[in-house]
């Protein structure tokens, strides 16, 4: 049975993870606004490295 089946997610999760709880640790210190703002500037730029 393979114990790291994940092997090549690994990094992939872990950063999600992370950007998660940053997300989670910013929403509590900045304004509604601008957390909106970030993450529309991070998700564009998730989808535009997609697709280069």
């Amino acid at each position: 049975m393979d114990a790291l089946m994940l092997e090549g997610w690994t990094p992939i999760l872990l950063s999600g993870i992370v950007f998660a709880i940053g997300m989670f640790i910013t929403s509590r210190k900045v304004s509604r606004k601008s957390l909106f703002s970030t993450s529309t500037v991070l998700s564009m730029i998730c989808i535009g490295g997609n697709y280069f």
